[in-house]
C-alpha cells in the first residue's frame, strides 16, 4: 500500500483522494409518455424577419462548433455512431438520454438527446422544441499505436518498477481501449501498447485509442453489482457495456474494465488478468444545486441572452432528465412531454 501512495505522489496521478459525485444515485426507471415536440429547422423562412433569425441561429451554431470544447461533437445524422461515446446521463421510455446543445433564438441551448430523436430537445418559452443541427457531449478517445500517448491524456494510474540501480521508480499510466475478438476492451498504455486483461490472460494491442482528460471527469469508489447509471462507458463485450475503472494490484494502480454483472474491476498486474473487489469508477462530476443556485465549480456549456448556461440533471416523473440552468433561472429547465418543466432540486455538471 505504501508503494501505491508513493507511486501516486511521484506520478502526479489525478484524484488521489476519492471524490464521489454529489447527487442522487440513479438506478430505477419508469415509462414516460412524451408529446411530439415543436421542430425547429433552419430552412429558409418566407418573411425577412424570420430569415434574419434563422441566419443568426445558423451563424451562432457554426461559431460554437469552431470555438466549442472538444467534448462536444457535431451530430451528422448517424445517431448510432455519435452516441457510442456520448455521456449517458438519464433514461426515458427504456432509452438512454444524452446531453446535447444547439443554436436557437440567438443562443446555444442545452437539452437532451436519445437514439430515436432527430435533433436536440430543449425547453424554451414553455415548450419542448427539437433543434437541428446540434452537438452531443461525448467522451473523447484518440487513436494511437506502439506506446504513443497523445497530448491531453492524463495519467490515472501508475506502475512501480525497479531500475537497474535498484532505485524505486514509477511509470504513469493512461487509459486506453482496443478492439479484440469482436469486443472493445479497456486497459492502460504500457510496455509499447494497450495492455488489458482477457480470459485471465494479459493481452497487448499495438493499435488502440487513448482517453483524453475532461474537467468534468473524476474517480469515485464503487462496489460490484451496484454500479448504477453514473459510470463512464468505454468498451463492450458480449453485448454488455464495459466501464472504466482502476484498482490497486501488485504494488501499482492499474486501469481496467468492469461491467454491471462483474464481481470486480478487471486489471492486469504485469503478468495476468486479476479481478479487484475494491476499485474506483470513472464518473462525471455532478454538484447539487437548488432553485437557481449554481455550484462554484459549475462548467458553462451554453449561452442564452448573454448569460452562461449550465448542464443539469433532475428526477422528473420517475425518470432522470437533462436540461439547462443559469443564474437568472429558478431551477433546471427541461423540455419534455411537449412543454418545459422546471425542477427545483437538481445536479449541475462541474469540475
Amino acid at each position: 500500500m505504501n508503494h501505491v501512495v508513493l507511486c501516486l505522489m511521484a506520478c502526479g496521478v489525478a484524484a488521489v483522494a476519492w471524490d464521489p459525485p454529489i447527487g442522487p444515485s440513479i438506478g430505477v426507471w419508469a415509462v414516460s409518455t412524451v408529446a411530439k415536440p415543436e421542430v425547429a429547422k433552419l430552412n429558409p423562412p418566407k418573411d425577412a424577419l424570420s430569415q434574419k433569425a434563422a441566419t443568426r441561429d445558423a451563424t451562432s451554431y457554426e461559431a460554437a462548433r469552431t470555438t466549442s470544447e472538444g467534448d462536444w461533437q457535431a451530430a451528422d445524422g448517424e445517431n448510432e455512431r455519435i452516441l457510442q461515446d456520448a455521456l449517458e446521463v438519464g433514461n426515458e421510455d427504456g432509452l438512454p438520454l444524452y446531453p446535447c446543445r444547439g443554436a436557437y433564438k440567438g443562443g446555444m441551448q442545452l437539452g437532451r438527446m436519445r437514439a430515436d430523436f432527430r435533433g436536440c430537445h430543449i425547453g424554451y418559452d414553455g415548450r419542448e422544441t427539437e433543434v437541428a443541427p446540434y452537438e452531443v457531449l461525448t467522451v473523447n478517445w484518440v487513436a494511437a499505436s506502439s506506446g504513443e500517448i497523445p497530448p491531453g491524456a492524463t495519467p490515472a494510474g501508475a506502475s512501480p518498477a525497479l531500475a537497474t540501480t535498484a532505485a524505486f521508480r514509477v511509470t504513469p499510466l493512461v487509459a486506453c481501449r482496443a478492439a479484440w475478438r469482436a469486443t472493445m476492451q479497456i486497459g492502460e498504455v504500457r510496455d509499447g501498447g494497450c495492455i488489458f486483461g482477457f480470459g485471465g490472460q494479459q493481452v497487448m494491442a499495438d493499435h488502440y485509442e487513448v482517453l483524453l482528460a475532461s474537467p468534468w471527469m473524476t474517480w469515485a469508489p464503487a462496489v460490484p453489482l451496484s454500479l448504477g447509471a453514473i459510470a463512464i462507458a468505454g468498451g463492450s463485450e458480449n453485448g454488455d457495456k464495459l466501464y472504466v475503472c482502476r484498482a490497486a494490484a501488485n504494488g501499482g494502480l492499474h486501469i481496467g474494465k468492469i461491467k454491471q454483472a462483474a464481481l470486480g474491476c478487471s486489471v492486469t498486474d504485469g503478468r495476468r488478468e486479476v479481478v479487484a473487489k475494491r476499485f474506483e469508477l470513472l464518473v462525471p462530476r455532478w454538484r447539487t444545486g437548488t432553485e437557481g443556485t449554481l455550484p462554484v465549480s459549475a462548467l458553462p456549456q451554453g449561452r442564452e441572452n448573454g448569460v452562461s448556461q449550465y448542464l443539469c440533471r433532475a428526477q422528473r416523473n420517475n425518470t432522470v432528465q437533462i436540461g439547462k440552468v443559469s443564474e437568472n433561472q429558478a431551477g433546471c429547465h427541461i423540455g419534455m412531454q411537449g412543454g418545459e418543466a422546471v425542477a427545483a432540486v437538481y445536479d449541475v455538471l462541474g469540475e
